[in-house]
């Protein structure tokens, strides 16, 4: 249970199906939520499974560093989960900036509305302020590191009661929009909306202004599917990440079989809900009406006049307008934020352990507290670090878009992916030595091998869709190569890095080429 609260946390039924509801609407208004969804399950699935296997031949922390440094190449295994580690801390900071403006802006400003107080709207519009929007972030992270300081029995409970209280946060969304009518929507909507259009009939008038600046929804098949497919990535990028389960896979009894049951299941437990809520979603609102807000917000924001971007936050509030509702939204989404930012810091501090381990790093950095038994100096370094990416990207706008978040995600699975693929023909033995679901054949080629392939394909295909639709990841169109140049340092510098690790290692009479002969026993 404690494995599958944290591959759902890093799908994340509250911050991950923002994007699929805002951002595809407002980039592919033609496109079939459904059928997006299920395709990114699919081959999310691909990239899942194949994890679950390599986590049943080696269950190390450290994950996909562990089995592409002793597969393929320790330089190539290195610089992969650098890029991935450096993932992971800008994934800390974005989701605990994402606490201001998606969570606590969004509940105060309707808090002010349904209680007509001025002073509620002042403080939902300052936390969007960089200075609020950071004091939020960085009490969000020192937070989450003394939890991951302190005995991993607190971080379990925590994380138990943060899922179960996010999770009747969804339940009671659903249940919300389900029984709010159309008719009923436009009301609230057009009561809090007019404070900010200065239109009683703001509605209409945010269907009409998108079509007047350009949306169009087609019904016609080939432009619902060819909408559907150039969308993709962002409903390949909400579902993954199931696997990083395999990061921390040292510390998870029946490594293999929990990892394949927490992968997968998570995978099909945020489909299904995220699923349901989609459709009442759109039977509430309008499809519509949220395409035509996505649009706006995204595409034409001069003539967005809502104080925060369209996410289910909002909707859901203004759909049911009551305090009980706002104080569940609120805390049910920061309970999300947090789950999903620790799973990233479970993710980068385990990643140091392993360098420091392998000797990579000095094993300061693999020293545990002596009674907590937790890497102290590894989670302090990352939250450093984390709170220098919170202030890069509260203070500097683009910062986002240069580091292009969405390719950088996908692309962490491709080399691993392709390392699983190779497993069973340059680990022969150990190939042969796993458990039955490990060795399955298909045609006589090993499933693990047909999986990576997949795998690998899939993160091929939803970068190329990103590089040609790069607005759907939020890049500007003019900065899309330059946001590849950016990712090919940071492996640049994850090679080099471990180069240099190598060298001074062997300036101390210790080859390093040595440890990546064997597999680590944590």
């Amino acid at each position: 249970m404690d494995t599958f609260i944290i591959a759902a946390s890093m799908l994340n039924m509250g911050s991950g199906m923002l994007l699929v509801f805002s951002s595809s609407l407002a980039f592919g208004p033609s496109y079939n939520f459904v059928l997006s969804m299920f395709l990114a399950l699919v081959m999310n699935i691909f990239v899942g499974v194949t994890y679950a296997m390599m986590t049943t031949a080696m269950p190390r922390s450290g994950g996909d560093y562990v089995f592409v440094s002793r597969t393929i190449n320790a330089p190539l295994g290195f610089a992969n989960n650098f890029f991935w580690t450096v993932v992971s801390i800008l994934g800390i900071a974005w989701n605990c900036l994402f606490m201001a403006g998606t969570a606590v802006s969004a509940s105060l400003l309707v808090g002010g509305s349904v209680l007509n107080s001025d002073y509620l709207r002042s403080l939902g519009q300052a936390v969007t302020q960089p200075t609020g929007a950071f004091i939020i972030g960085l009490v969000t992270m020192l937070f989450i590191m003394v939890l991951l300081i302190l005995p991993a029995k607190l971080l379990k409970v925590i994380n138990l009661a943060a899922f179960a209280i996010g999770m009747i946060a969804v339940v009671a969304w659903i249940v919300v929009l389900a029984i709010t009518p159309t008719s009923t929507f436009i009301a609230n909507f057009n009561n809090f909306a007019q404070a900010y259009t200065n239109n009683p009939n703001s509605y209409e008038m945010v269907i009409n202004a998108a079509k007047s600046n350009g949306l169009t929804i087609s019904t016609d098949w080939n432009a619902v599917w060819g909408a559907t497919l150039a969308s993709l990535p962002i409903s390949y990028f909400t579902l993954g990440g199931a696997n990083i389960v395999n990061f921390f896979s040292g510390e998870i009894k029946d490594a293999g079989r929990t990892s394949m049951w927490a992968i997968v299941g998570s995978l099909i437990f945020v489909f299904a809900f995220g699923t349901l809520l989609g459709a009442v979603l759109f039977n509430s609102t309008g499809y519509e009406f949220m395409a035509a807000l996505s649009y706006l917000a995204f595409n034409v924001p001069t003539n967005y006049a809502l104080p925060t971007p369209p996410y289910i936050p909002l909707i859901v509030s203004i759909a049911s307008p009551n305090m009980a509702m706002v104080l569940l939204t609120l805390v049910g989404m920061i309970c999300w934020l947090y789950l999903i930012a620790m799973a990233y810091y479970l993710i980068a501090t385990r990643n140091l352990f392993a360098w420091s381990y392998d000797g990579v790093l000095p094993t300061w950095f693999s020293e545990t507290h002596k009674k907590f038994y937790t890497p102290v100096r590894s989670v302090v370094t990352i939250t450093i670090l984390g709170i220098i990416g919170l202030a890069i990207y509260d203070y500097y706008s683009l910062a986002f878009s240069f580091t292009n978040f969405t390719t950088a995600f996908n692309t962490c699975w491709l080399i691993p992916c392709l390392a699983a693929a190779v497993f069973p023909f340059v680990k022969k033995n150990m190939f042969e030595a796993q458990p039955g679901f490990v060795k399955k054949r298909l045609a006589g080629i090993p499933m693990i091998t047909i999986l990576g392939i997949l795998g690998a394909l899939s993160v091929v295909w939803m970068d190329v869709l990103v590089y040609l639709n790069p607005g759907y990841a939020g890049i500007a169109a003019y900065l899309k190569d330059i946001t590849l140049a950016v990712l090919f340092v940071i492996f640049a510098v994850g090679l080099v890095f471990f180069f240099a690790a190598k060298a001074a290692q062997k300036s101390r009479g210790l080859d390093l080429s040595l440890v990546f002969k064997e597999i680590p026993p944590s």
